[in-house]
């Protein structure tokens, strides 16, 4: 039995993703390398201020945790054509390893952008330059079994909700656009169209009307 939570660290002024197992025959709730104190699992690298998290198992049992935190890194806007930004959250996903290696992020860590790896482009509107505010929602990471309730060939999925500001013609003119995301055993690749990476006027979203 796995049970998570999101739980308030007073001196961090964090909510953090918590976690604790608990074997069939067993009489207690146990961490898993440290998943129920300090910064649990979410904030081993810092404070990571999540809104949300999203649990599940892979076919063996290995628990995977997704959450919402900023990175750690960000571009610098004045001299790239886009990227990942400081002050926008993307969805960060760990997998328990065992004891010798602890909670490992699946994929980029904090100094990246995660699953979502939801990138800002600088882009012209009227009659000056700003950015598209792309970035992970709070409220719509979830990670999905098939009918057997195991992931679909092994793999995890991801969905996230990729919100942005403005209605710049060189999209498809939504705010809020729908994209799924699924790890192939190296990387998170798309699963239908991809968050855009650069300017372009094919359809960006794989549902609309979110």
């Amino acid at each position: 039995m796995v049970v998570g939570w999101m739980q308030f660290i007073p001196t961090t002024q964090s909510w953090e993703a918590y976690l604790v197992v608990r074997e069939p025959n067993g009489t207690d709730w146990e961490a898993l390398g440290g998943s129920d104190s300090g910064g649990g699992i979410s904030g081993a690298e810092g404070p990571s201020f999540s809104n949300t998290m999203a649990m599940a198992l892979g076919p063996d049992g290995t628990p995977f945790v997704a959450y919402d935190s900023m990175p750690t890194r960000g571009t610098d806007f004045a001299s790239a054509a886009s990227g990942i930004a400081a002050d926008r959250d993307q969805i960060y996903v760990k997998r328990w390893a065992g004891p010798a290696q602890g909670w490992v992020f699946v994929g980029s860590g904090r100094e990246g952008g995660g699953a979502s790896n939801a990138r800002e482009l600088p882009v012209q509107r009227g009659s000056g330059f700003g950015r598209v505010r792309s970035g992970a929602a709070r409220r719509a990471q979830s990670q999905h079994r098939g009918r057997d309730r195991r992931p679909a060939g092994g793999h995890v999925h991801l969905h996230l909700l990729v919100r942005r500001r403005w209605q710049s013609p060189t999209f498809n003119g939504l705010n809020d656009d729908i994209y799924v995301t699924q790890w192939n055993g190296t990387t998170w690749v798309a699963v239908g169209p991809p968050v855009p990476t650069g300017p372009g006027r094919r359809r960006a979203s794989a549902v609309q009307g979110a």
